[in-house]
């Protein structure tokens, strides 16, 4: 069996040894699994081969004659599967995606051995940091750039051009953080096209240009490549040329003396690089999605399902009841006893609306309230008591200050309500983005043991609150 080594720390993925490859992927709640091989990434289906399942969930399967350069994927069977689905190596160290909203993909079997020269990471106290944040694609993509491979890993870093690395070292930046690089999912749904799986009414572009929407995270984005295309329809990352170029750039940096900070974003993935507020349009999968956390998490008692976190202006009635129905179904078939949230119509405020025709059909059931102090005041504070009067459960699972004060009126007001009335509440939110909810200062740790200085003043504030909490 094989074991990870320094030089492939990773578990899973796949792994060239000698004439043959070995394919591992975990896969708990699978029954089958097949490692599909492809002759060209345009196939829809390949050569099939089944893998072992191990006790602990693992598929494995050594292929002979399958080294560098083998396009794979793996089909899976099982309750919470798609067997007609075949999908690509969330492991992949090399992607072959389309530019499709779709992000059809591939994984690449690839030789990842790189010559970096006893390169290292560039050691700077933190003090002395100039940081300069980039996209690679900005940096030399405009037409008075003189880069030679514009928009490129490698365009980046060519010698002797007006932009690129010899602008950021001319302005004296010391250290580079690049937007996302791993690969993501650069076509998104056509704007407000009642055809398309998804009503896209966020972007008007149909294109992700930021990188925030990662499909492999130990991929790099191919689109970046000297041979990346953006044209619709096309295949990006055939032969895996983005692993040794961004090599080549992070290296090409530190002989500059400039360090490379990678921008990762493991809190929002793709799928159709989805950011939704019309879950009543995805039913099947949000069914799926909870019954697998039903499945895998049901049994404990502290476990709390909110199954729409923000509906917009729509029909308490006529579409978010039916959707709930369907969902909280799906899971009361595995967990029977478990809180459930439910999201109410505009950005769950109408609480009202849901207490008017309450779901009657199952029990521990309770209903989403949320409120911004700078905007919500005694009149929702009315309409969330009328609610309560009439019978349902409130549950407020996202709040905010005023923010960037210590002083919030309206905050009083909205916590001797929630005591008053017995309402569990979650304040938003414990970041250090720049915004005026965060709790935290830019750069406080990711661990905890906040001092004040750590803390905002809305962290103070939301400290303070939860400090002097009445018994």
């Amino acid at each position: 069996m094989f074991l990870p080594t320094l030089n492939n720390p990773l578990s899973y993925g796949a792994f060239v040894s000698n004439n043959s490859t070995i394919f591992k992927i975990h896969a708990p709640k699978t029954t089958h699994a097949y490692l599909v091989i492809f002759n060209l990434p345009e196939d829809d289906t390949g050569v099939e081969h089944e893998m072992t399942k191990q006790d602990n969930g693992d598929f494995t399967i050594e292929l002979v004659d399958a080294g560098v350069g083998t396009i794979y994927g793996f089909r899976l069977e099982g309750p919470l599967n798609d067997p007609n689905l075949i999908i690509a190596d969330p492991y992949s160290k090399a992607a072959i995606t389309q530019n499709s909203m779709h992000h059809v993909a591939k994984s690449l079997v690839i030789d990842d051995t790189y010559d970096w020269e006893n390169d290292t990471w560039i050691k700077i106290d933190p003090c002395d940091l100039v940081i300069y944040e980039m996209h690679v694609r900005d940096m030399t993509a405009h037409p008075t750039s003189t880069a030679n491979q514009k928009g490129t890993y490698a365009g980046l870093v060519e010698a002797g051009q007006n932009g690129g690395i010899e602008h950021i070292q001319y302005m004296g930046v010391n250290a580079v953080q690049i937007l996302p690089i791993q690969d993501f999912s650069n076509f998104e749904v056509p704007f407000k096209d009642n055809k398309a799986p998804i009503y896209n009414d966020w972007n008007p572009y149909g294109r992700n240009h930021w990188g925030y929407m990662t499909t492999f995270f130990f991929a790099p984005e191919s689109y970046y490549a000297s041979d990346g295309t953006d044209i619709p329809g096309s295949w990006n990352g055939r032969n895996g040329r983005s692993i040794n170029e961004i090599k080549d750039m992070v290296k090409a940096f530190h002989k500059k003396d400039i360090a490379v900070i990678m921008d990762v974003v493991y809190n929002h993935v793709s799928n159709y690089d989805w950011h939704s507020h019309h879950a009543e349009d995805n039913t099947g999968e949000a069914v799926n999605f909870f019954q697998e956390m039903a499945t895998l998490y049901g049994e404990y008692d502290n476990v709390i399902y909110e199954i729409y976190n923000e509906p917009l202006d729509i029909s308490w009635s006529n579409i978010l009841k039916p959707y709930a129905l369907s969902v909280i179904s799906a899971i009361r078939a595995i967990d029977p006893d478990n809180l459930i949230v439910v999201g109410t119509p505009e950005w769950s405020q109408r609480v009202d609306l849901a207490a008017a025709d309450p779901i009657t059909e199952f029990s521990h059931i309770a209903y989403t309230l949320h409120f911004y102090t700078i905007y919500h005041h005694q009149w929702l504070r009315d309409r969330a008591s009328a609610a309560m009067e009439d019978g349902i459960a409130l549950f407020v699972t996202e709040w905010g200050l005023i923010g960037y004060s210590l002083v919030d009126p309206e905050a009083s007001e909205w916590m001797a309500w929630c005591f008053d009335n017995k309402i569990s509440h979650c304040n938003w939110a414990v970041n250090d983005k720049e915004e005026e909810w965060s709790i935290l200062v830019p750069g406080a740790s990711t661990t905890g043991g906040w001092s004040d200085d750590d803390l905002t003043d809305s962290g103070k504030l939301a400290r303070s609150i939860i400090v002097n909490w009445p018994d």
